[in-house]
This record gives structure tokens, C-alpha cells and sequence, in this order.
């Protein structure tokens, strides 16, 4: 009788066509794949449950099995499945053969995003020996769905893809003013403006790309032609842009006045708006940091995003690399930089963090200050770069030292501290020492004041000791 209804329901809806049924049984998932001539993990199994004493049924793939976790998360309350004598009474079809369709009055029906990556999918249709072959716009509109879940585990590792190096932050438009002679602060100034992308962490991402790594990157855009050439350029370097939004003033501002030594004279910037990413990370947070080889962050994005991006790479495993692009806000997220597994800043961020003056300290006694610091303060790592003087390293361990800088001609300092970032964070991230890591940085951040580019050139992984996916050679 159950197959009876599912059948009339169908039919009622002029699509009785995608209904299969079969000589064999299908009551299981490796059955009804056999007789489908599918994937297991295209099954899309039934699962009935009291919540707060009622019947629900959760619609899940194949592959995916039930996180007592997420499922509280989500009920509020421990999964508690119907005995195999209740289901047929509870929810209107036997096992076997439950289905979302012409379930009993009062059953809700959820849909699991373990379902959200198959053009098709197979439900049973009320009896063993049934399916139904749906997309997922259909298996929504005829389970009459009240929402979707997340509370399954076990699917993504096998689905998820590799994401390389995450990283989340703020994309900008740099706007730059070179003076053609000695540059008078207070008044006109003749000279060149250029306009080019950037912001910390797009500069970082395709740092991390021209070392062709193929990372990720999390952020927002504007709808404006200069959006659409952010995206296009970062796709051209190889990132995966496929988790970047499109928004109204998506898109921060940063004006600079250079002198002729090429360093910033002045700069105002205006940031974007990044609070839509939360609804990214909530629908598509575990695809990202899980299939994450680490995760880099702005560490003075807004709290509420910070605390969710670490909340997924703890539960992944994943190590957080900090970088810092306004360490008046950052000084509020100290908390954060605790948990992360390194933390970057210049010699001026880090009089601000441990509140003193070291722009006269020399390296040799900022390494030992620095050493002492992210000890009390229980930081990992933290490195401190010093321009030309090169940058100094230590870690929770004691272990420190000077990476000095090689000597070449600036043409724009700008993006080199970023560059030196997307190093370290190469190097942290597929296995070398800290001490190999600021090598890698030094070499980058080199390469980009070279030019007035915000980013460095193009390298081969095998020139930093990484093959093509990042990590070592095995015989290395």
C-alpha cells in the first residue's frame, strides 16, 4: 500500500515516469545502487527520528551517516532513531522502503547537504524494490521539505576537494601617486597615479598563486568592471574564486602618496564590508576549511567571522596563520592570535602588540625580546620583518634567530610585507622550519619592491624545495 500511495502521489503530479522499480530487492543502499546502476553514494536514504516526540525523517546520501553533533546542534536535543517496529506506524512507509513522499500528516521532512553535490539522486519509493530518480530542484519541491540540515559526517573527506591555502579577508583597489621630484607635503605635487589591486590579503593569495599552489580565496567584491578584473586576474593565477561574493561598496579604497625612495609618505583607506561572508561560512564553511591544506586570516576582520573560521579549523585540524593589515584593530583580537599557529607583523605592529618603541632596537636584541614576548603572551610563532634589516623569528619553544634581506633596488615597498607573509605561510604549511620559512618570505618580499606591483613574480615550487601540490619531495 505504501509503494500505492508514493505511486499516486506522483501521478498526481504528472510525474509517475521517475519511478523505477526493480526485480531485486533494494531495501539497502548497495542494493538499490546495483539496481539503479548508480553510485552508493547516490542513494538517498531515509532516516526516521523522534524529535521532541514527534516523527521527522532526514533525507541523507548514501555515504553519509549521522553526527550525533551537528544533529544536536541543529534539534537541540540527542538523535533518537525509530525502532524498525515503529517506522512503518511513525512515518507511513516500512524499512526498506521510507521515503519523504506521501508520508503521514505531521511528518516534517529535511533534506541533508550531504545531497547538495549530485546532479541526481534515487529515494526509495515506499517499498524494496523502488526508487525515484530525481535532481535535487525536484527532490525539494516533491518532499515538500521544511528545510535544509547539516548532521552527517563522513561523506566530505572522500568529496571534498583539495583547497590549497585558504585565505579570507579584504579585497581593495590601490590608487597611487609617484612624485616626479622631491615631494613637497604640503603642497602640489607633479608625478604619475597608477591604479592596481591589492589589499593584504588579495595581495597574499596571489603571492601564494604565482608560486603556483593553487590556493583559495574567501572575500568580497563589488559589481563594478574593477570586481570582475579582481576576479578574472586571481583566476588567471590559478585561485579558486568560487567562494568570493559579489556586493554593493564590496570593494575597499586605499590611496597612497609615495616620496621618491618609493615608501608610503601618507595613505587613507576605506574598508569593505565583509559581514556577508558569515552566511558563507555557515552554508559552505566545512567544504572550505576542510578541504584546506591551512587557513590565512586577517586578523582584524570582525569578530563573529573570526571566531567561526577558527571554530571550522579546529574542528578540521587545520593551522591559522595570522596576518595583520590594521594592528590598531588587531590589538583587540589578541585572544585569536593565541590560537593561531604564526603570527607576521613589521617592527612598528609589534611595538603596538607588546606596547614599546623598537624602532631603534637592533635585530640581534629584538630577536631576544621577541622570544621573550610570545612567551608570556603564549604565541606559537610570531615573526617580525624589518625592511632591509630583514626580519627576525621565534618561537613558544625558545628557538629564534635574524633572516637577513638581500640587498636590491626598491621600486614600491608596498606588498612586500605581504609577500614576506605568503612565504612564511608556504613554507609553515607544507613542512619547512621557521627558520626555511622566512627564506622563502625574504625571497618573495625581494622580488616584489623590485616592482610596482603589489605582488611578487611568478616561481616554481621546486625553487622553494615544494612540488607542484606543496609539500616536499619524498626523498628531500
Amino acid at each position: 500500500m505504501s509503494f500505492e500511495n508514493v505511486k499516486q502521489f506522483f501521478a498526481q503530479a504528472g510525474a509517475d515516469d521517475k519511478i523505477l522499480t526493480f526485480e531485486q530487492s533494494s531495501a539497502t543502499v548497495e542494493e538499490a545502487a546495483e539496481d539503479v546502476g548508480c553510485e552508493p553514494k547516490q542513494i538517498a536514504k531515509t532516516m526516521a527520528f523522534y524529535v521532541d516526540g514527534h516523527p521527522i525523517v532526514i533525507v541523507m546520501a548514501g555515504d553519509a551517516r549521522t553526527d550525533n553533533r551537528r544533529f544536536k546542534d541543529t534539534f537541540h536535543q540527542k538523535a533518537k532513531m525509530i525502532p524498525t517496529e515503529q517506522v512503518e506506524e511513525a512515518v507511513g512507509h516500512a524499512p526498506g522502503g521510507v521515503c519523504p513522499f506521501a508520508v503521514r500528516p505531521g511528518v516534517a521532512v529535511y533534506l541533508d547537504e550531504s545531497l547538495k553535490r549530485f546532479d541526481f539522486v534515487y529515494p526509495a519509493a515506499g517499498s524494496d524494490h523502488s526508487a525515484v530518480k530525481l535532481t535535487i530542484p525536484e527532490l525539494e519541491k516533491f518532499s515538500s521539505c521544511r528545510e535544509w540540515v547539516d548532521v552527517t559526517r563522513g561523506w566530505q573527506e572522500e568529496t571534498r576537494r583539495r583547497n590549497g591555502i585558504v585565505v579570507f579577508g579584504a579585497a581593495f583597489m590601490d590608487i597611487k601617486g609617484y612624485p616626479l621630484s622631491q615631494m613637497i607635503p604640503d603642497g602640489r605635487n607633479a608625478g604619475r597615479v597608477l591604479q592596481t589591486h591589492g589589499g593584504v590579503s588579495r595581495n597574499i593569495v596571489e603571492d601564494i598563486g604565482n608560486v603556483e599552489l593553487r590556493p583559495t580565496y574567501v572575500s568580497v567584491v563589488d559589481n563594478t568592471s574593477a570586481g570582475t578584473d579582481i576576479i578574472e586576474k586571481l583566476k588567471r593565477h590559478q585561485i579558486n574564486t568560487d567562494y568570493i561574493l559579489r556586493r554593493e561598496n564590496g570593494l575597499g579604497i586605499w590611496l597612497a602618496i609615495f616620496n621618491k625612495d618609493g615608501d608610503v609618505a601618507a595613505s587613507i583607506s576605506s574598508r569593505p564590508d565583509l559581514s556577508d561572508l558569515s552566511q558563507v561560512l555557515k552554508d559552505r564553511g566545512d567544504e572550505i576549511i576542510g578541504g584546506a591544506d591551512s587557513v590565512v586570516v586577517e586578523i582584524d576582520m570582525d569578530p563573529p567571522l573570526l571566531k567561526k573560521i577558527f571554530e571550522l579549523a579546529d574542528r578540521y585540524g587545520k593551522k591559522v596563520y595570522a596576518a595583520v593589515s590594521n594592528m590598531s584593530i588587531a590589538l583587540e583580537r589578541r585572544d585569536f592570535m593565541k590560537r593561531t599557529d604564526c603570527v607576521v607583523c613589521n617592527r612598528e605592529e609589534a611595538g603596538l602588540l607588546f606596547s614599546e618603541d623598537y624602532s631603534a632596537t637592533v635585530p640581534e636584541d629584538l630577536m631576544r625580546i621577541i622570544s621573550h614576548k610570545i612567551e608570556m603572551a603564549q604565541f606559537p610563532k610570531m615573526v617580525v620583518t624589518l625592511g632591509a634589516q630583514g626580519a627576525v623569528y621565534a618561537d613558544k619553544d625558545g628557538g629564534c634567530g635574524i633572516c637577513p634581506a638581500p640587498s636590491v633596488r626598491v621600486a614600491d615597498t608596498t606588498g612586500a610585507g605581504d609577500a614576506f607573509f605568503a612565504g612564511v605561510a608556504i613554507g609553515l604549511t607544507y613542512g619547512k622550519t621557521l627558520r626555511e620559512s622566512c627564506v622563502i618570505g625574504t625571497r618573495l618580499a625581494s622580488s616584489a619592491i623590485a616592482t610596482k606591483e603589489n605582488v611578487c613574480p611568478r616561481f616554481l615550487p621546486s625553487e622553494f624545495g615544494l612540488q607542484p601540490g606543496g609539500f616536499p619531495p619524498e626523498n628531500a
